[in-house]
């Protein structure tokens, strides 16, 4: 076998260095090119002065995914720890915020209360409504100045999962149905709570919620996340499971410019383990290439200089290499001979299929104008290193 192998190199040398070369030299290409794109859709030249606004989510959307590591003591920890560290970036701002529906016994509010809507409620006569709720950390709290017409806010550095009693605020439309001092027995996520009232928001409170402006949570009781995550059990974390990451999912808003931006987020990543997210607007191959494709995007003229004299340099090599092959195309009983074809073309086809599956592997992304580029790059190798062997062919058969 191996001398079988030695021979083939051997006599297929030239081919498999033209091979080899060309199909680098087109990766290469795609490499730069495909960075270029995310730069290009991603809009990344919006560094300005002034705060920009991100959504932050979670990538586990398939069920087993998202099942697996929410039973990962490790993985799970992780994400605490990464959502510790973004709440702690001088630059930024996590606004945690989540309507996760609650569940309360003798419940004493109107159907405007309701998470569930008035046709789910008419096919199931039997179900018990499930009421509006906002789950908001101590961040988004202040930064969208929140306050309470009777009562007081949360003392955040008191609130705790562990306890069975959570201080609650309601929204407006509450006022006359519940009173501050009021214990709601009730349930969140899967855990039993006894939900005192503490304070009632002010008239016209809005955040912005999932795009929209100008959210009223009037009707919502609002829930206080902790203002860290804490190690999960070795014994029961299924709701710590599901609480991190409606946590996790939130808006980031920042003055520092995006370069700055996902450096940091990219650092706390790769510091705390967790990589399974997203951040809305931003390619995610930005986000984990980002030194990479600022120096392609700083070192634009240089790069393609470098492409032009690897270029030059390609052609000079197949050249000398495909002789052989374009003797064999020159001699040909037939402009179209299958053979004399193949051994013509080869080198061009498995360099194309090399470089594809190359992208494929490694880059994880495949843009249209990028393959179309490759191909006219393979069409401008093939015509300038076979220009005389093609006239004179074309001239012998007039």
């Amino acid at each position: 076998m191996k001398e079988r192998i030695g021979v083939f190199v051997k006599e297929n040398r030239g081919d498999i260095i033209c091979v080899f070369l060309l199909s680098v030299f087109l990766f290469f290409v795609r490499l730069v090119s495909t960075l270029f794109c995310v730069f290009k859709f991603t809009n990344t030249n919006s560094i300005s002065i002034g705060e920009q606004r991100y959504s932050l989510i979670d990538n586990l959307f398939d069920d087993d995914s998202f099942k697996a590591f929410r039973h990962d003591e490790q993985r799970l920890n992780n994400l605490g720890e990464f959502y510790n560290s973004i709440t702690k970036m001088e630059n930024a701002k996590l606004l945690s915020l989540y309507t996760q529906p609650v569940n309360i016994d003798d419940f004493k509010g109107e159907r405007k209360f309701y998470y569930n809507s008035d046709a789910f409620l008419e096919e199931f006569k039997t179900a018990t409504p499930s009421i509006k709720a906002l789950q908001i950390n101590n961040i988004a709290f202040e930064y969208y100045g929140l306050k309470v017409k009777k009562g007081k806010t949360f003392n955040w550095e008191e609130i705790s999962y562990e306890n069975q009693t959570l201080p609650v605020v309601l929204g407006s439309n509450y006022e006359g149905i519940y009173d501050i001092g009021d214990i709601i027995i009730g349930s969140y996520l899967i855990k039993d709570f006894k939900f005192e009232v503490v304070g009632i928001l002010e008239d016209m409170s809005f955040i912005y919620y999932k795009t929209d402006p100008k959210f009223d949570i009037s009707n919502y009781i609002i829930i206080p996340y902790p203002i860290q995550t804490w190690k999960v059990s070795q014994d029961d974390f299924r709701f710590e499971g599901m609480l991190y990451f409606n946590m996790i999912n939130s808006d980031i808003v920042t003055e520092s410019n995006t370069k700055d931006f996902l450096s940091e987020i990219r650092d706390i990543a790769n510091s705390t383990g967790f990589i399974e997210f997203s951040i809305v607007g931003i390619d995610e191959l930005l986000v984990k290439n980002l030194d990479l494709i600022y120096k392609v995007r700083e070192n634009k003229l240089s790069i393609v200089i470098v492409i032009f004299i690897c270029f030059v340099l390609l052609i000079a090599v197949i050249k000398r290499y495909m002789k052989a092959e374009i003797r064999c195309f020159l001699h040909a009983e037939k402009l179209y001979d299958i053979k004399a074809v193949w051994n013509y073309g080869k080198i061009y086809i498995l360099s194309f299929l090399i470089s594809q599956t190359l992208q494929v592997i490694f880059i994880h992304r495949i843009y249209r104008d990028v393959v179309l580029m490759n191909m006219f790059i393979l069409f401008c190798v093939f015509i300038i290193v076979n220009f005389t062997s093609i006239k004179t062919r074309f001239v012998s058969m007039i």
